[in-house]
């Protein structure tokens, strides 16, 4: 009896295995995507003119969600917030992500596709010149091949190459050199910090030697320089906080020029056959004449309509290939930003507003895009520094650069 029940039962489940079931829906093909491929057909600004951490990105391209919420972005495998979301653009502020070859991923809800794009995120600002907090850069200059010069506190002066190295490149007889400007013939020109002596460093370097002597006084007042610049014959104009402007010509000719005696001025820059004086009460310029005299002051903004930088001291002067002027400042209060544009309407306008820290006491462009700041003075070790700024544009010719 057993014998035949096992014999008959696999086929009995056999049978029962065969019997039909009601019908169920496949679950094949899998389920598609309910919204279009999204596509990206451009980014803004221009890849050359964007940057990681601060600009405002835009990406126009098709079928994008129109609901917030309804796209991710990834720049950089960073995932960004987004500040606004339609159906053809979504803008962000970029991510601190720098790079040459950024890619840019979009994925839509309810899409499977991701779009992609490769942009380009730069730099805007970076330390420079390898300082530490026990360095103090007293002024900077620049050659034509972008080789930095710093006056070091310990009369030092270094020679710092574009890849970084440098060398000891020469000697001071004095502590703090107010203003440094490559000349003629490569020398390396040093104004002592409120004296009437101009100081230079031969191309090879070394110790500096005195260049050039000026009288006690002018117009009436004790002469004490700070600042100076070449223009394109080679005179070099020269200004600080007593006696006025002075010429120096090539010829070791002196003369009190420009009517500037009363004011104490900060800073000296030729732009296009004028000489500028910044101070803080305000910046001027006079027209070089063929003799290298100068035609009466003109005055270019008055410090008392500087509105939110009414308070900032005014430190360096330079200027933009197209002619914008750039002024570098103290404030005591770190929200306000150090460096200042001044408007085609003479109205003040910060450079990359909460991006940059105080102070920028010298104003350096060097031959390409790049803007170097010495934030020399500051109370704080980690902020002294030499800065190096990406301006996107070029600053005006330095004549004493050959």
């Amino acid at each position: 009896m057993f014998r035949l029940f096992y014999l008959y039962f696999p086929l009995f489940i056999f049978i029962l295995s065969c019997e039909e079931y009601a019908n169920t829906e496949s679950i094949w093909p899998p389920l598609g995507s309910t919204q279009e491929k999204p596509v990206i057909l451009s980014v803004s600004p221009p890849a050359d003119s964007a940057f990681a951490g601060y600009s405002t990105v835009t990406i126009h391209g098709e079928n994008f969600s129109s609901d917030s919420g309804g796209n991710a972005v990834y720049m950089g495998g960073v995932r960004v917030e987004l500040e606004s979301e339609s159906s053809n653009e979504i803008a962000l502020v970029a991510p601190d992500v720098a790079g040459d070859t950024i890619v840019i991923k979009v994925t839509v809800d309810g899409s499977l596709d991701i779009a992609s794009y490769t942009y380009r995120l730069q730099t805007l600002s970076e330390e420079y010149g390898g300082f530490t907090n026990a360095d103090k850069v007293r002024s900077i200059a620049m050659d034509m091949e972008e080789n930095l010069y710093t006056m070091m506190s310990d009369r030092t002066v270094r020679k710092i190459q574009p890849n970084g190295d440098w060398i000891e490149f020469g000697t001071t007889t004095f502590p703090v050199a107010s203003e440094m400007r490559i000349g003629p013939n490569g020398y390396l020109y040093l104004q002592k910090i409120s004296q009437r002596v101009l100081f230079r460093i031969p191309p090879v370097g070394g110790e500096v030697e005195e260049f050039a002597s000026f009288p006690n006084t002018m117009g009436g007042e004790n002469l004490k320089l700070n600042s100076f610049d070449f223009d394109v014959n080679g005179n070099i104009y020269l200004g600080g906080l007593g006696g006025g402007l002075v010429l120096l010509r090539p010829d070791g000719t002196i003369e009190g020029v420009g009517d500037h005696v009363g004011f104490a001025i900060k800073s000296v820059r030729i732009y296009n056959d004028y000489v500028y004086v910044a101070g803080e009460d305000g910046i001027y310029r006079n027209q070089i004449q063929n003799d290298g005299l100068l035609s009466a002051k003109e005055l270019i903004f008055d410090w008392d309509n500087a509105g939110t930088y009414s308070s900032s001291k005014v430190k360096s002067i330079t200027f933009s290939e197209t002619g914008q002027l750039f002024i570098g400042t103290d404030n005591s209060n770190d929200s306000i930003d150090p460096i200042l544009i001044l408007s085609d309407e003479s109205v003040l306008e910060p450079l990359y507003p909460g991006q940059l820290l105080q102070p920028a006491h010298h104003l350096l462009w060097g031959n390409d895009i790049y803007m170097y700041v010495n934030r020399y003075k500051s109370s704080n070790d980690e902020i002294r520094r030499v800065i190096k700024v990406n301006m996107l544009k070029n600053g005006a010719p330095y004549h004493g650069r050959q």
